[in-house]
């Protein structure tokens, strides 16, 4: 569960379960902020849902996740 979370600390814990790197292309979008109820087992709900509440484009390749404005 994550309660007004810093995006970057949301990507830290998910990094932690997941053999990911998450690259943020702007330090504002970084610092935005979630809350809910995600599975960190299961990252691609999270990703979709995370285009869906912020204005965000993600690219995943290989190890890395690359969030950027949409």
């Amino acid at each position: 569960m994550f309660d007004h979370t810093p995006l970057t600390e949301v990507a830290a814990e998910l990094e932690r379960h997941h053999p990911i790197h998450f690259v943020f292309t702007n330090p504002h979008l970084a610092k935005q902020t979630l809350s809910g109820n995600f599975d960190v087992s299961d990252l691609n709900p999270f990703l979709q849902a995370l285009e869906q509440i912020l204005p965000t484009k993600i690219t995943h390749k290989k190890q890395e996740i690359r969030i950027s404005t949409n």
